[in-house]
């Protein structure tokens, strides 16, 4: 090659020198602005999990959590990743879950509460309103006794007697005690016969000595059953087994038990209970609603009270900025990773043309010197045009 093509080409090495050194420069200055922007970034991201730590430490001591708290306290990390806020999130919700399901339950328990209330108001008015349009109270149906029993063909033994008038009104409780508990007081009385799935009372050879018939008399009025038969009953129960004091004996059975007043026998007696126990429904249904006013108000605060937690635990510090800032983070490293990692190519790239350069300037100097010619090139630019152009090739050795 002449030397003042070397010298062109030398020239051309010089500006790709400086295109990459400028390229080398710029790349720096991208790589110092890409650190300075990953560490703003990461600044704002300590600054971010620092203000998202503070408000779960906010968190854990407001709201509901001022008046109960879990029996151990929430750890709270130095920093957070959001793999480490998703997990605080669910160890906090973990951590208040007992207290909201104890507020849950609470408030199922006053559920239940009112329900019951409601329950048992509704059948005691029932029972009220039943006896305020006249129906009488009868005893509670036995566990063997019939429920399809036919008033047209019989009736209970309370409803075909009454007291005699000589006694006394804790000897009529006593009585009607002592035929409660043996199960005369509701058998079915009927003069053809009855089911056998039923508790009947059925005449027998009147007792030797003083019957049942000293305390009882018949009283059938309206009923199918006649009236000797109900005197053949009690002339057929012994004194012996039926007490004024609730003492009773049926066969190998015997027992005691006491009421404090009359209830079934007798249609003054009949009214009278039904007058008490209208009497005593009302001031019971009085007590009922005021316990249910005060169910309801404790199920509402109960269930405030759920809201409460419920709004508290779905109020948790939500951690969408903190995830936001560190994926800016990390955006901010690959791209600071990215520019020193140019850099260092550029660097690379310009110390291999500065070398190939000096290589190739060393050469022509060396030529030109053997030729006796300068070696910048407009100099054997000169030379060559001088002498015709042969002036510019190197001596042959």
């Amino acid at each position: 090659m002449a030397l003042h093509e070397q010298a062109l080409a030398l020239d051309a090495q010089q500006r790709e020198v400086e295109s990459l050194r400028q390229k080398a420069r710029d790349a720096q200055l991208g790589a110092t602005e890409s650190t300075a922007l990953r560490n703003q970034e990461l600044q704002e991201l300590a600054e971010v999990v620092q203000a998202w730590l503070e408000q779960v430490e906010v968190w854990t001591t407001s709201g509901p959590l001022l008046d109960e708290r879990p029996s151990a306290a929430l750890t709270l990390p130095q920093t957070a990743d959001p793999a480490a806020a998703k997990a605080l999130s669910t160890t906090a919700r973990e951590w208040a879950g007992p207290l909201v399901q104890a507020a849950r339950d609470a408030a199922h328990a006053f559920t239940q509460q009112r329900a019951e209330l409601r329950t048992r108001l509704d059948t005691l008015d029932e029972e009220l309103v039943g006896l305020r349009s006249g129906n009488e109270r009868v005893p509670v149906p036995g566990q063997y006794t019939s429920a399809e029993r036919d008033s047209a063909s019989g009736a209970p033994f309370y409803r075909l007697v009454d007291f005699s008038p000589a006694l006394r009104d804790d000897e009529r409780a006593g009585l009607e005690a002592a035929l409660q508990a043996s199960g005369l007081l509701d058998a079915w009385v009927t003069p053809g016969g009855g089911d056998l799935n039923d508790v009947l009372a059925v005449p027998r050879e009147a007792v030797e000595g003083r019957s049942m018939a000293e305390f009882l008399v018949p009283a059938v009025e309206g009923s199918p059953v006649p009236e000797s038969l109900v005197a053949d009953l009690l002339r057929s129960v012994s004194l012996d087994d039926m007490t004024t004091t609730g003492d009773w004996r049926a066969g190998v059975l015997t027992g005691r038990w006491t009421k404090p007043e009359a209830e079934f026998i007798g249609a003054g007696a009949r009214e009278a209970a039904r007058s008490r126990r209208i009497a005593a429904l009302e001031e019971e249904l009085a007590e009922l609603r005021l316990r249910l006013g005060t169910a309801e108000d404790d199920l509402a605060r109960a269930h405030e009270h759920v809201a409460t937690w419920e709004a508290h635990v779905a109020a948790f510090p939500g951690d969408g900025e903190l995830i936001a800032k560190h994926s800016r983070v990390q955006a901010a490293e690959e791209s600071a990773a990215r520019a020193r990692q140019r850099t260092f190519e550029l660097r690379e790239a310009l110390e291999n043309a500065n070398s190939r350069l000096e290589a190739a300037r060393t050469e022509l100097t060396r030529q030109a010197g053997d030729s006796g010619l300068p070696a910048d090139t407009e100099a054997l630019r000169q030379a060559r045009r001088g002498r015709g152009g042969p002036a510019d090739r190197r001596p042959a050795r």
